[in-house]
């Protein structure tokens, strides 16, 4: 649906839900680390999405750890 979409030039709701839904448990999985070292706060927080073939959304997301 997302080939269609690009082709279109349309957005995908479809892949919008699965690049929130990444984007989401990335977010989680951030803040559980910065949980775990004991942080106060993340900053600078830089948020990247990549593509693996014309299927595979990758997340990758960074900050510091602020005491």
């Amino acid at each position: 649906m997302a080939n269609i979409s690009n082709i279109r030039g349309t957005e995908s709701k479809s892949l919008r839900k699965k690049l929130k839904s990444a984007k989401d448990a990335a977010m989680n999985d951030l803040k559980l680390q910065a949980y775990e070292l004991g942080v106060n706060a993340i900053i600078g927080l830089d948020l990247d999405y990549t593509m693996f073939g014309d299927t595979i959304v990758g997340v990758i997301i960074s900050g510091t750890a602020n005491n």
